[in-house]
């Protein structure tokens, strides 16, 4: 007969012979005392605390014929012989991370509907519950809001995050935790006396720590050295692959002597010997820390690793604890989840007890650039810059040559608004861009020479990307939906249409722009056209500060719905997307800056009247 795992065999049948989770257990007792069943439950926790445990012992206890204590389970009537036994019918356990389908879970709302066979209570178990589908809990949630009287659902998970919040609202919601070291040290020793395992004090406490709060790891762990006569901590390092504190010790005093060559031999011993890595640096950081708070506390209290004779000799050392803490725990999950963890491991060697990379960490980046490119150790390595384009600048008169540029007038264009003629805001000045025309030599530009030069005109424009903006801002703010909505519609017809040689120039543009190129919005002045590519936008942007390109462009829409002076000007779709959302803002500036300008100049007409009115003795009111 095959042995069965301890962990099984000291699985608790009653409440009694729980090790922890002492305030969930007094809720359940209590609700069973005062027979206040819930209908619905969700244990959620960390594995290997308890969950399905409880969800079992709660089951036999509600069932259970002679309750000892009037709310525990006394593992000797029929009915707790049974569910022990694993023979009642009516406890049904599901295990969602094999069967989280929606089929199984329509059998368990058909099976809810027929009264228990044996048992005064049917309880149904959904294990990993977090693993069922959407479409399971869908078929699920109306049974377990309204379940029959003689029903009980338990759903056991360690992510409770995944389950539907409509499924949570309809359930009494107990969190389980971690088992204490005392908790844990009890349940060790407990069964350690049951089994007649002879094992050393110092090993339990290594048991515990490994364990890490979860009391099946503890017993699971325990199973694996019970084949031994004796358990000892220098067993469970060898089985386990961990290391005693005098070599983690002599890791930190070569990180201290930046001993590289006595650091990376120990590395390479405790690789030949099968050391854990991954658990060597979580040794290490516990260490420095257990040091660190013993530096903060000067008490042995809150100090888990570590001896004082130990502590004393790490302190003596005098290690930066801030950089090995800093490399270690960037170098921690690295080793975890890397294949080749050695290859780390010695990554992190020439870290901790390389003296730049000490210098690296103590100083500002800022300063510590300077130093370097100062000794000129680093320049090859320097990263190369390009420098920022500057606007082009009008040359100094020289010889003539044939280069035209094309330059933007950046100045504010003023916003002139006459309060005594109550017409719409002429918006002509608002986007209208002067353009200017020159050359590098003091000579006038000839039409003939422009014509000749326009291939090179493309690469020579300077755009103001502040300008253009500014220029969207101000369409933006008096746009028009229905120019909008007929720009769009006639866009859209444009770009599949075919190639025609009349407009070459404006379709060619097209074909290149139709699958990154949008409208944003249109005003009776101003086209604006975005796109997440800040070439294209720049492409639009030279091309469209062509006079031909706009007479084009606007001819081949075949609309007269736009002003004299017309503009297509095309921004980055986040900026878009920016401006947009602050157009109420943007509105609200104009709207305050045309009322303080009719107020000024209304104020300033009722002085110059009420002077001339003075001159005949009479006032404003007559």
């Amino acid at each position: 007969m095959n042995k069965i795992s301890l962990y099984r065999k000291y699985r608790p049948r009653c409440f009694s012979s729980v090790f922890g989770q002492g305030m969930i257990k007094d809720l359940l007792l209590a609700s069973i005392r005062s027979n206040q069943i819930g209908h619905a439950y969700v244990f959620s926790g960390p594995r290997g605390i308890g969950k399905t445990s409880f969800a079992k012992i709660f089951a036999c206890a509600i069932n259970c014929l002679s309750k000892v204590n009037g709310n525990d389970a006394c593992m000797k009537c029929v009915n707790c012989t049974s569910i022990i036994d694993e023979k009642a019918m009516d406890i049904v356990e599901l295990d969602a991370a094999s069967y989280n389908g929606v089929d199984q879970i329509r059998e368990i709302i058909l099976n809810v509907n027929y009264l228990p066979v044996s048992l005064p209570y049917k309880v149904y178990i959904i294990d990993e519950a977090h693993m069922l589908s959407n479409a399971a809990w869908n078929a699920l949630l109306k049974t377990i809001e309204e379940p029959p009287s003689y029903a009980v659902f338990i759903l056991a998970t360690t992510e409770y995050q995944k389950i539907p919040l409509t499924i949570i609202s309809r359930c009494l919601r107990l969190d389980f935790k971690r088992l204490n070291k005392a908790e844990l040290s009890s349940m060790i020793e407990y069964v350690v006396d049951k089994e007649n395992i002879s094992i050393q004090k110092e090993a339990i406490t290594k048991i515990v720590d490994l364990a890490d709060g979860a009391g099946r790891d503890a017993l699971s762990l325990l199973d694996q050295l019970s084949v031994h006569n004796n358990i000892d901590l220098k067993l469970i390092n060898q089985v386990f692959g961990l290391i005693d504190n005098k070599y983690k010790i002599q890791f930190l005093e070569y990180v201290a002597n930046l001993n590289f060559s006595a650091l990376r031999s120990l590395v390479d011993q405790l690789s030949l010997e099968g050391i854990s890595f991954h658990l060597l640096v979580d040794d290490l950081i516990q260490i420095l820390f257990d040091t660190i708070t013993y530096l903060q506390t000067n008490s042995l209290e809150y100090v888990k690793k570590l001896n004082e004779n130990e502590l004393k000799t790490i302190i003596n050392y005098g290690l930066d604890y801030q950089r090995i803490l800093s490399l270690l725990m960037l170098a921690r999950n690295k080793i975890k989840d890397s294949v080749h963890s050695l290859v780390e491991m010695e990554i992190l060697v020439y870290q901790l007890t390389n003296p730049v990379n000490k210098l690296n960490q103590s100083k500002p980046t800022n300063q510590l650039n300077n130093e370097l490119n100062s000794k000129n150790q680093l320049n090859q390595f320097e990263p190369k810059t390009e420098p920022k384009l500057q606007p082009q600048q009008e040359p100094k008169p020289t010889k003539q040559t044939d280069s035209v540029i094309i330059k933007e007038n950046t100045q504010p264009i003023p916003i002139n608004i006459e309060p005594e003629a109550q017409t719409p805001i002429d918006l002509a000045s608002l986007f209208k861009t002067n353009l200017v025309y020159h050359q590098q030599a003091n000579q006038p530009v000839q039409k003939d020479q422009q014509e000749t030069n326009t291939s090179n005109e493309q690469s020579n424009i300077v755009i103001d990307n502040e300008e253009i903006i500014k220029l969207a801002k101000q369409a933006l703010c008096f746009t028009s939906k229905q120019k909008t909505l007929t720009f769009l519609n006639l866009f859209k017809e444009i770009k599949q249409q075919e190639t025609v040689a009349e407009h070459k120039k404006l379709v060619d543009s097209l074909t290149v722009l139709n699958y990154t190129i949008e409208v944003a919005w249109v005003s009776d002045n101003c086209v604006v056209l975005m796109s997440d590519y800040g070439s294209r936008v720049e492409a639009i942007n030279k091309i469209a500060f062509d006079d031909e390109f706009i007479k084009s462009f606007f001819k081949v829409f075949d609309t007269d719905q736009f002003a004299a002076d017309k503009q297509v000007i095309a921004i980055d779709k986040k900026i878009a997307k920016e401006i947009n959302s602050k157009r109420a803002q943007l509105k609200n500036i104009i709207i305050n800056d045309v009322n303080n300008s009719h107020v000024k100049k209304l104020t300033s007409k009722l002085k110059e009247t009420a002077e001339a009115l003075k001159q005949f003795n009479l006032s404003l009111e007559e």
